[in-house]
Formats: C-alpha cells, sequence, structure tokens
C-alpha cells in the first residue's frame, strides 16, 4: 500500500465534492454521482448501520484505471472521523504517475462543476 500524503488533500477535497460520498455521510440515500467520475472507474458505496451507534459507518471504494496503472482509493468512515488508504501499485514511477493522472481528472472535474 503507497499512501502519497501531498496528493492525499487534493483526493479527499475531490472526493468530497462528489455526491455519493456526501449523501453517505450524511445518513442519505446514495443516488447519482458525477458522471465523468462514473466514467473514470468503478465506485461502491455500503452503509453499516449498528443499533448502538448513532451515525452509519460507510465504506466508499473508487478503482481508477489509466494507462500509467490502476489507483484504488478506499474510504472508511465511522462517526465523524475517516480512513483514507490509497493504492497505486508496487511500481514506484508507475503508481507516481498513474496518482497525478487521478489528481488532474479530478481536479478538472472539480473545476469544472
Amino acid at each position: 500500500m503507497q499512501v502519497v500524503d501531498a496528493d492525499a488533500a487534493v483526493l479527499i477535497r475531490a472526493l468530497k465534492a462528489d455526491k455519493a460520498y456526501r449523501r453517505a455521510v450524511s445518513l442519505s440515500q446514495v443516488g447519482d454521482t458525477n458522471p465523468r467520475l462514473q466514467d473514470m472507474g468503478k465506485q461502491k458505496v455500503s452503509l453499516a448501520r449498528d443499533a448502538r451507534e448513532h451515525l452509519p459507518r460507510a465504506d466508499v471504494s473508487y478503482q481508477f484505471k489509466s494507462a500509467a496503472g490502476t489507483v484504488k482509493v478506499h474510504i472508511t468512515s465511522a462517526g465523524e472521523t475517516f480512513k483514507l488508504e490509497i493504492t497505486a501499485g508496487r511500481n514506484p514511477m508507475a503508481a507516481q504517475l498513474a496518482c497525478i493522472e487521478l489528481e488532474k481528472q479530478l481536479t478538472f472535474m472539480a473545476l469544472t462543476g
């Protein structure tokens, strides 16, 4: 697993802007996501509810494929805290190129609405 600290802030902002992530964390039903995000890769959102907890636990997974490789983003929330894992493969050069490509796409998507 490779966690890229510099790219993590950009990914967090872009993923928080995504409707599915916001709705999953805010207890609403998961509805339509950004069409461009759907075209970029696979995504999975699941909620686990426990009677002893006030907020459900959200488990959000994204998998993006590019020419440089595959980037997997996994977000797990518990209450108001969340854990972000970015896995981009074992080859450091290809992983960095794949993360940069994903960052470009998410930044463009965030800027264009």
